[in-house]
């Protein structure tokens, strides 16, 4: 392997140039230009790796073999996860994305090693938590905490990435970074996507508040939870089902049904005093089930606030860090998300 592809890989990336590319891949993406969103990811990150990549990179290579995918050359997307197997890193080519590259000949011999590799480490695969206190916490002081879930499939490293922790530990909340304990693929988590257990979601969330509460000084009245896309349903419905003691919640394109909003469980919401935002892409936007989600809270007499990011879809938006503590001063404080 040519020294460029090496050092590429080797490296942990340069985070700027990772989310830029992200967002502009997502721009090709919803615009349906896959080639020219591959041309840029080989631009930024040529070749395949020979040892494991850090796990932001695996998340470029699992795009890689998508893309090849998507554009009819299933050899080439294979070539991408047996790069990945080589390094120790196995994959699911459950989706039918996938299909053709299920089909070639070569495909046998790969799966077979493959969904050894992948069972092992869905074995292996426990509950993680990053937390990050505010400086200053001193004489037994507590502070209120944000639990915040990754998207799915996806990753506690991207959401923190995402969702930076100085913007959270500035207003003085503990930030907590939750991953799940159910493995998709190399580097991707999930909660209740793709026949995972959304009753083993629920568990993770419970663990991680009992040990976030055991190991730091957080204030247990005031727990907020939030997440991306499948993990903002994953924590409104910890939330409403009453898995945690939470005062509130902040989630970014929560589209999917949350079966944990019964009149019951909203009464209940109601009377403990729950606030919570609802952040939403513009270009994703209308959708049904969070808008029958924001319409029953709202009706329940919830406090809610609802807010549109411009000019982005099912994405984080680049300014989301200032949105972030915008909706935790709403929820926590009372003041305008």
């Amino acid at each position: 392997m040519c020294p460029l592809k090496a050092s590429v890989w080797n490296q942990t990336p340069d985070l700027t140039v990772y989310a830029r590319c992200l967002h502009e891949m997502d721009r090709l993406l919803s615009a349906e230009e896959p080639q020219a969103a591959l041309d840029l990811l080989e631009a930024t990150w040529p070749g395949l790796p020979d040892v494991a990549p850090d796990v932001r990179l695996i998340e470029i290579l699992l795009f890689k073999a998508y893309l090849h995918a998507q554009l009819g050359r299933p050899r080439e997307a294979l070539d991408v996860f047996q790069s990945l197997l080589r390094c120790g890193l196995a994959s699911s080519l459950a989706s039918t994305a996938y299909a053709a590259v299920r089909d070639l000949p070569e495909y046998a011999e790969f799966a077979r090693a493959n969904d050894r590799a992948l069972d092992r480490a869905q074995r292996d695969a426990r509950v993680e938590l990053d937390v990050h206190v505010p400086d200053g916490l001193f004489g037994g002081a507590k502070a209120p905490a944000f639990l915040i879930l990754h998207g799915e499939p996806g990753n506690l490293v991207r959401t923190r990435d995402e969702w930076p922790p100085r913007a959270i530990t500035a207003r003085g909340v503990i930030a907590a970074y939750v991953q799940s304990s159910q493995l998709r693929s190399a580097g991707r988590y999930v909660w209740g996507w793709g026949g995972a257990d959304p009753v083993r979601a629920q568990e993770d969330v419970r663990q991680a508040v009992d040990r976030l509460c055991r190991e730091h000084p957080v204030d247990p009245a005031r727990i907020v939870l939030g997440g991306f896309s499948g993990g903002a349903t994953a924590a409104l419905n910890a939330l409403f089902l009453e898995t945690v003691p939470a005062a509130g919640f902040v989630c970014l394109c929560a589209g999917d049904k949350v079966d944990g909003l019964t009149p019951e469980n909203l009464a209940r919401a109601k009377a403990r005093g729950v606030r919570g935002v609802l952040l939403e892409g513009e270009t994703n936007w209308p959708d049904e089930e969070e808008q029958a989600s924001l319409d029953a809270m709202r009706a329940a007499g919830l406090a809610v606030e609802f807010v549109l990011n411009p000019d982005v879809g099912h994405a984080v938006p680049a300014d989301f860090p200032a949105r972030i503590g915008r909706a935790l001063d709403f929820v926590l404080r009372g003041a305008p998300a």
